[in-house]
């Protein structure tokens, strides 16, 4: 409250610091954001949390609500602006293309066009129905720190690191029909207004509107890009909305309602899920644990378990492929390989001795430097005696090597390495027995994907049985790139019964659903296990119609894999 000698009212505090906060138009929520990579959407009546959105690689520094009260944007120190579904609860596009972080953003008044601004000294315009960047604008001398949009949207102000302030005009035009015709697209609009009516018109719920009201709602929505509406159509619009106020109002409130009360539950269990975590932790008590987390998983279950009527069945002949082409390639890894810079796998012929150590693990780190600039890491090397020096470092460090091999090899781990490199890096740390390494559980929340995924699969593959059960606990975590990590190898997960049959459909459905594109990206690969029949066949045709490019394309490649119940390479991206 506003008034002199109000006290505020305290929504939230301790945790990461706060960067951003935004509200809604129609005065329902607030939305605020920061350090911990989390966007929050709060009740402005009810003052309760009701749901977050994660997503972003960094702090988010800055969020703005679109007009339409439909969607949110938030800008990220990893570079990227998200979109998020306020009613969906998930992103719905990635807006990339700042050289980094993104440090401020906004809805133009129509709420089709994104305005960011950050660390690169640009301002760029996004289509938020393309995702496409429309326009790029330069001129301050170093990054910028702030933006604002006027009400018409056709210019903005910027604040710099420069120590300037800066006036653009934007080159955007709002669509203009015929006069007289009517768009739907207006409806969202004139549903926030009734929404406003309601706040100011007092505690008998009615909208209630005056004629300046109507006359500033009309020149609001020329500015949103509507001028051409006529004004008794308008109004007749906002009676027929009004008629149905009561339904809408009531639907409403039973959603607000349910999502504090799902953030609440959220809540209250978070200090037992953390207790359980540092329980499961201690060797002495792990046994514990473990039945606590099975009755868990029982309860679960139960209350999330399939009706009969959607039952879904094992595509048994492509599970009982995939199955033989688990256990193949941890065979492999466990015998071990030298795929790099050889024609095929050899296990080397060197007998392994411990004095030799360093100079194998120097070998195996450094193989790139010691190529010619030239080389392939894919092709035979051709000078034999390397190749055959390397084939004998992959097996004596897998051999000889102990927990500090883990760390070396993580340290050496780039997006940039060969995919034989990674292979033969694999094989040596699940010889190493690094199952129940302390590094290889910290490597699952990697800001590295290749490291993360190098850690999933170590773990997979690992002979300790306490490492299936880390990344159980990463994949029902809420930590974003532990679930991602762990979503890496959900298919492997469910083909070695560490996910029953039970629950399997519904995991992968939940994963199919995350707000994080990756995850929904590793998931719909494991769709391959299920017949295409009843909600399989629906949750691919949704993930067909994803927003993200990298997602569509893994569900059209399982989609044909399932059309010719065939295995072709669903581990192609492994």
């Amino acid at each position: 409250p506003l008034e002199e000698g109000a006290l505020p009212e305290m929504l939230a505090s301790g945790g990461d610091a706060l960067l951003a906060v935004s509200t809604s138009e129609d005065g329902r929520y607030l939305v605020s954001a920061g350090w911990d990579n989390r966007v929050t959407i709060w009740s402005a009546r009810s003052k309760a949390e009701l749901r977050t959105f994660e997503g972003h690689e960094g702090a988010i520094n800055g969020v703005a609500v679109s007009s339409d009260c439909r969607a949110i944007a938030s800008a990220g120190e990893d570079g990227t602006v998200r979109l998020w579904d306020m009613e969906g609860g998930r992103c719905w596009r990635v807006l990339s293309g700042h050289d980094g972080g993104v440090h401020a953003v906004a809805f133009t008044p129509d709420a089709r066009f994104v305005v960011s601004a950050g660390k690169d000294s640009t301002l760029r315009l996004w289509d938020r129905r393309t995702g496409s960047a429309s326009m790029v604008v330069e001129g301050h001398a170093g990054p910028v720190a702030a933006l604002a949009l006027d009400r018409g949207g056709g210019e903005a102000v910027s604040a710099g690191i420069d120590a300037s302030l800066r006036l653009w005009f934007l080159d955007w035009e709002p669509e203009q029909p015929e006069r007289g015709l009517w768009d739907d697209r207006v409806r969202p609009f004139l549903e926030v207004f009734l929404r406003r009516c309601e706040i100011t018109r007092g505690a008998d719920g009615l909208a209630l509107w005056s004629d300046s009201d109507l006359r500033s709602l009309l020149e609001n929505l020329g500015r949103r890009g509507f001028g051409w509406l006529e004004p008794h159509r308008v109004e007749r619009e906002l009676e027929n909305l009004s008629r149905n106020r009561d339904e809408n109002r009531s639907e409403e409130r039973q959603r607000t309602q349910v999502l504090a009360k799902q953030r609440q539950r959220e809540q209250r269990t978070a200090p037992a899920k953390q207790a359980l975590g540092a329980l499961t932790r201690n060797l002495g008590l792990k046994l514990a644990g473990f039945v606590v987390l099975a009755i868990i998983g029982v309860v679960a279950l139960m209350s999330l378990r399939t009706p009969q009527s959607d039952v879904v069945e094992f595509h048994q002949s492509l599970k009982e492929e995939t199955v033989l082409i688990v256990e193949d390639r941890g065979s492999r890894l466990k015998r071990g390989m030298a795929f790099a810079f050889q024609e095929g796998p050899t296990l080397g012929e060197a007998e392994c001795l411990a004095d030799d150590y360093d100079w194998y693990l120097g070998t195996l780190l450094d193989a790139e430097n010691d190529l010619p600039p030239d080389a392939d890491p894919g092709s035979p090397a051709e000078d034999e005696d390397f190749g055959g020096h390397y084939a004998d470092s992959v097996k004596c460090v897998g051999t000889l090597g102990g927990d500090e091999v883990v760390g070396a090899i993580l340290g050496k781990t780039t997006p940039q390495l060969h995919s034989y490199r990674l292979e033969d890096l694999l094989s040596v740390l699940v010889r190493t027995g690094g199952g129940a390494n302390r590094l290889l559980s910290e490597a699952l929340d990697d800001h590295v994907e290749t490291v993360r995924h190098l850690a999933a699969l170590t773990l997979f593959y690992a002979p300790d049985s306490s490492a299936a059960e880390e990344l159980l606990d990463a994949l029902n975590g809420g930590e974003t790139r532990r679930v991602e990590a762990a979503s890496y190898v959900l298919t492997e997960l469910i083909c070695t019964g560490a996910i029953g049959e039970a629950s399997a459909f519904e995991t992968v459905r939940r994963m199919c659903r995350s707000i994080d594109p990756r995850v929904r990206r590793n998931a719909v690969r494991a769709l391959v296990l299920f017949e295409r029949a009843g909600p399989a066949a629906d949750v691919l045709d949704e993930v067909l119609a994803d927003g993200d490019p990298q997602v569509v394309l893994a569900a059209e490649q399982t989609r044909e894999i399932l059309r010719s119940a065939k295995m072709h390479q669903i581990f192609g991206a492994n």
